[in-house]
């Protein structure tokens, strides 16, 4: 990877968004040096694994499959919860590979998923204004001044919260205890980079890599060109993802190429189009476009969860499974036009029964009265929502990967 002038730390040289100021510098950094000094999380080899598969996805010889909490929360943590979604996202691939034929990889949002970037830096309740909440890795959700006040020292809960939940993704892979004995990755938002920066490790080659998780992504908020998220993650070995939003244009979307993967290295970096079924038929195409012209092999995956947010009239925030389904079919559908390789998912799902989502037999006025509305940040599917919105797209999957496997075949 090229590094030139690239730090662990020059992130720090930059205007970074989304990022808490803490109250007590020197505890800060004495929590930053206690991470420093821990073991790294993941391996190098590991991250190499997974580099290697998605090269294949970048190839047209594989899929991926991404999913699982909006926000971890520590409150959550739990043999149940975690199981839960990697039996569930091991299930949902599991069914693409039968849909297509393929081997499909899976991410977890797991393990490292504790920090949300949010568009307001607070919220005012009854006339009370406090910071927004930032995950638990910054602040706690309760809606008091100490709670919502940044603390440093959930860097170190985060952490030993993460170790744990990798021990048990490397059960599922070693015993084969779950539905799919499939690797399953760990994966989340590189958001707060006093955390990321303290888990670098380099290897005896002189590379960088993040141990906090094997594939980490900057967000639709954080990925300005010239912005500390960028600056940090294009220096790292790690394959990593930038979400692309309807504000995306063809010249933002190359230069974020340039930057992040200046090797060209196929399968480095994935875009993740979170447009919305209203927007994607416009703006996929001709960023769609650009990237093909350019020429580098890309993994692209369709989010189709954060393009479609509403809020009900009681206030709660849900998402609807066939405007979901809409924009991944047209997704697809413009992949297979082009006879491009369309990828795979990235979905915000859970193994538990939660009431979030409408569809599937939900409906708006369930998710307004539930008591299964357990989302510490943005609605998540369950279950049956994920296998309907897999039967329902079955078709156009295996039309978008045959018609991207026949370009891959030619192109070979």
């Amino acid at each position: 990877m090229d590094q030139i002038h690239w730090r662990p730390d020059s992130w720090r040289e930059h205007e970074t968004l989304q990022t808490p100021v803490y109250s007590d510098p020197d505890n800060l950094r004495t929590n930053e040096a206690w991470l420093k000094a821990a073991p790294g999380l993941i391996g190098f080899a590991e991250i190499d694994r997974l580099a290697s598969d998605l090269r294949g996805v970048a190839e047209g010889r594989a899929l991926v499959v991404q999913g699982g909490d909006c926000a971890e929360t520590f409150r959550d943590f739990n043999e149940d919860h975690v199981s839960g979604t990697v039996d569930l996202l091991g299930a949902l691939a599991d069914d693409l590979e039968a849909a297509t034929g393929v081997k499909v990889h899976a991410l977890a949002r797991l393990a490292g998923q504790y920090g949300k970037p949010r568009s307001k830096a607070t919220e005012t309740i009854d006339r009370i204004e406090l910071p927004s909440y930032y995950g638990d890795i910054v602040n706690d959700p309760r809606f008091d001044a100490s709670s919502r006040a940044p603390d440093c020292e959930r860097m170190r809960t985060a952490y030993l919260y993460a170790a744990a939940t990798l021990n048990r993704l490397h059960s599922n892979e070693i015993s084969a205890c779950t539905a799919s004995s499939r690797p399953i990755y760990a994966s989340h938002e590189a958001l707060l980079l006093n955390y990321e920066e303290a888990l670098v490790r380099r290897a005896p080659d002189g590379r960088s890599y993040l141990t906090s998780g094997h594939f980490v992504w900057v967000g639709e908020r954080t990925r300005g060109i010239d912005e500390g998220h960028v600056e940090f993650l294009r220096g790292l070995e790690n394959p990593i993802g930038v979400k692309i939003g309807p504000s995306t244009d063809p010249e933002t979307l190359l230069g974020l190429m340039n930057v992040l993967d200046p090797e060209r290295i196929p399968g480095h970096l994935t875009l993740i189009a979170r447009l919305g079924a209203d927007k994607v038929a416009e703006v996929l195409p001709p960023l769609l476009d650009a990237a093909l012209a350019d020429g580098r092999k890309l993994v692209w995956m369709s989010d189709p969860m954060h393009g479609n947010t509403e809020a009900l009239p009681g206030g709660r925030k849900t998402r609807r499974l066939e405007r979901l389904v809409d924009e991944a079919r047209t997704y697809l559908t413009i992949h297979r036009e082009r006879g491009s390789w369309p990828g795979g998912f990235h979905l915000e799902m859970t193994g538990e029964a939660v009431c979030e989502c409408v569809g599937a037999g939900v409906t708006a006025a369930d998710v307004e009265t539930s008591d299964r509305y357990l989302t510490a940040c943005d609605p998540r599917l369950n279950a049956d929502q994920v296998g309907a919105f897999v039967r329902a797209l079955r078709g156009d999957i295996e039309a978008a990967s045959v018609a991207g496997s026949f370009r891959a075949r030619t192109a070979a």
